[in-house]
Order: C-alpha cells, then sequence, then structure tokens
C-alpha cells in the first residue's frame, strides 16, 4: 500500500470514529431499511428514541469504551427494564457500530432472561369464553373463537382472507398479518401495513374443527 492510500484511508478512519454513537446508528439504520419490515424499523427508531440517546447523548464513537458501554446497560437495569428489553437493544447497538470500534468494547455482561411459566386459560375459563362467544351477535365472537381453537396471534386474525380457508381440506393457512405502525414521514400519524409472518414457521396451516368451517360458511 503507498503512503497516499495508507493516510486516505487513516483519514477515514478518522473520520468514522468522530461520528456521533447517535448518528452513526441512524445512518446503519437507513441502510438495513430496505431489507426490514416497516414494524421492524419501528422497533429499532424507538430503540434510538426512547433508550439510546437519553444515555448516549452527544457522545461520539471514538469516546466509548467498555466502562460506557456497561454502564448503559446497568442504568436500564436500574430502571427496571428485562433482559428480554435490554438484550436485542445492546445488539442493535452493536450490529451498528462494530467495524468502528475495538471488539472488547461489547464485552459487557447482560442480565439474564428469566423464563417464566405460560399463563392459559383453564378448560373451563376456556368453555366459558366459548359460550359467551357462541351466546353474543357481535361479529367479533368468530374471531374469538378461532384464536381459542388454532392459537392464531391477532394480527394474524385481522390479516386473513377468505381464500386463506380451505373449506374442502378444512384447512387454515396464515400468511400474513397486518400491524399498525408508526409512520416515520413526518408527524404522530401511523398506518395500517400488511406483512410476512414474522418467521418461516409462523406462515403454516392448521387444522380447522369441522364446525369452525360450517360457522364461516354460515358467515359468507
Amino acid at each position: 500500500m503507498t503512503n497516499k492510500k495508507r493516510h486516505s484511508h487513516k483519514r477515514n478512519e478518522t473520520k468514522l470514529c468522530n461520528k456521533t454513537v447517535i448518528k452513526k446508528l441512524e445512518e446503519y439504520l437507513e441502510t438495513i431499511r430496505p431489507q426490514i419490515k416497516q414494524s421492524t424499523y419501528g422497533v429499532y427508531r424507538r430503540y434510538i428514541e426512547n433508550h439510546i440517546a437519553n444515555y448516549f447523548g452527544n457522545m461520539k464513537c471514538n469516546q466509548l469504551n467498555l466502562e460506557t458501554m456497561q454502564g448503559f446497560i446497568n442504568k436500564h437495569i436500574d430502571n427496571g427494564l428485562s433482559a428480554v428489553t435490554i438484550q436485542p437493544i445492546f445488539l442493535f447497538i452493536k450490529k451498528g457500530l462494530e467495524g468502528s470500534l475495538p471488539s472488547d468494547i461489547f464485552d459487557v455482561k447482560l442480565p439474564k432472561r428469566l423464563t417464566s411459566e405460560v399463563d392459559v386459560f383453564s378448560f373451563g375459563e376456556q368453555k366459558c369464553l366459548e359460550i359467551a362467544a357462541g351466546d353474543s351477535d357481535e361479529i367479533n365472537r368468530m374471531g374469538i373463537i378461532l384464536c381459542l381453537y388454532t392459537g392464531i396471534r391477532i394480527g394474524e386474525l385481522c390479516g386473513l382472507m377468505w381464500n386463506d380457508i380451505d373449506f374442502g381440506r378444512k384447512l387454515l393457512y396464515v400468511n400474513r398479518t397486518i400491524q399498525r405502525v408508526k409512520s416515520f414521514n413526518g408527524g404522530n400519524k401511523t398506518q395500517i401495513t400488511f406483512q410476512t409472518p414474522k418467521s418461516n414457521s409462523s406462515k403454516r396451516k392448521i387444522p380447522l374443527p369441522q364446525f369452525l368451517g360450517q360457522m364461516f360458511l354460515t358467515a359468507q
């Protein structure tokens, strides 16, 4: 490498390190924006606005060290954030800043995720809910019963179309989900978006009990 190229590389490296943490993360987010869902983009924007900006402020990348990064983690632990919330925020920071900082800056101690028992309806509670929904004249009753027997999420329920139901084979296909996300084109407006399910395993087919198929046929 010639001296000219070596000096040019050094200047670019210095320019990168002199960017603020927030600026670098915002640039990273805009870079990956075409590859992520709009809802994911909204989540990352909230990470910056609600959790990252108020800690790092105008701090530059070349001012970061392991102690500063651990302080970020500790502050949010002290503020009552769970490991489930802290870990993805830290991972976003790491991905956004890696390559411009020494890797050992990210050797922080993260809180451990605690597993909790899932709270589910008892058989009696399920029957009470089913009876109440069955006796109701509200159109929402169909959605309640469908969620009860298939386990689909609210966004998946709202995204269902008639062609997602195979009445002959008694199958329900989950192909999309609906979410209301913040519009980042200015103001505080939100918009409804159709998206693919959260993961490949979420795009699935679910057997329909015969009475559910009949209920939908009656509603058509």
